[in-house]
């Protein structure tokens, strides 16, 4: 249940007008989010279609074509993703033949990334930023407007309440599903 909205006027009440000036940010803020979702997997689908990759995929070689030799465990960071995605995500990409895999170090346990010509020819079809919409944007902010960015989102996942959905989906598969539909419509 959403917190009740307060004023510093005697009563500690919105008024009606105030209200709905509220309901209309918070429409407003609801619309820019899903536009921000909409447009990015938009250009996320125009690249798979032009290519034949997803848009991870096509991300994960704009990185590793950025810095030839990346570690795999420093791609995972820099595209926020579990390190058995990534794993498991390079594995189809070099069975494409759009990256390679070297172990150069001593140690033997590092693997580095390079793109292939193939993926080089796979990066220069796609439409747009390789790395997708979003992240472009982001990097094209400065740090103060990162900071805004991240305040903000962290207080709508705050508000959010990840912590009970999480628990509800461990308690029962059925609620599982139900939370995720509420996240889906909310969305």
């Amino acid at each position: 249940m959403p917190e009740p909205l307060h004023d510093s006027s005697s009563d500690g009440n919105l008024s009606a007008s105030a209200q709905a000036g509220h309901r209309v940010r918070e429409i407003a803020a609801l619309h820019n989010l899903r536009e921000i979702i909409k447009t990015a997997q938009e250009q996320f689908h125009l690249g798979s279609e032009a290519t034949g990759i997803s848009g991870s995929q096509a991300w994960a070689l704009a990185e590793i074509a950025r810095a030839p030799g990346l570690i795999v465990s420093e791609l995972g960071k820099l595209m926020a993703i579990h390190p058995s995605t990534t794993s498991n995500m390079l594995d189809k990409m070099q069975k494409r033949g759009l990256i390679r895999r070297e172990r150069i170090d001593a140690d033997q346990r590092v693997v580095h990334l390079f793109v292939t010509p193939v993926g080089e020819r796979v990066l220069a079809q796609l439409p747009g930023p390789a790395t997708g919409l979003l992240p472009d944007a982001l990097s094209r902010l400065d740090d103060t407007q990162l900071d805004a960015v991240n305040a903000a989102l962290a207080m709508i996942l705050d508000k959010m309440d990840r912590r009970s959905m999480r628990a509800a989906s461990k308690a029962s598969p059925a609620a599982a599903d139900a939370a995720q539909q509420g996240a889906d419509a909310a969305i």
